[in-house]
């Protein structure tokens, strides 16, 4: 008995293996990884800056930190931004000790 079920995922695993290597997996461009966000954004309104997650902070309380000056902060477009730069994040979930890249506007 016991060999009858090595040998069923033995022939299951081959199988799989074989499919991996024959259909491989879709790598196309549209679901390429960006490893850095920042590349070809010369022309954003912003400067990109990575910033270290403390306890507590959110991105509207770091985006006030990063832009003192500005009390006029659009909370969309900051929101906007943020996802630009951090695809498949959540703004409203950081983790602490994590890096995201903020926008740093240009005054």
């Amino acid at each position: 008995m016991k060999k009858t079920i090595v040998n069923i995922f033995i022939i299951l695993f081959l199988i799989s293996v074989y499919k991996d290597l024959t259909f491989g997996t879709d790598i196309s461009t549209k679901n390429k990884i960006v490893d850095n966000p920042t590349e070809n954004m010369d022309e954003l309104p912003f400067d990109v800056i990575k910033v270290k997650i403390n306890a507590g902070d959110t991105v509207l309380t770091v985006m006030e930190k990063l832009n003192p000056t500005w009390s006029n902060l659009n909370i969309e477009q900051i929101l906007q931004d943020f996802s630009s730069l951090n695809p498949n994040i959540n703004p409203n979930h950081l983790q602490q000790n994590h890096f995201y890249f903020f926008p740093k506007y240009h005054h």
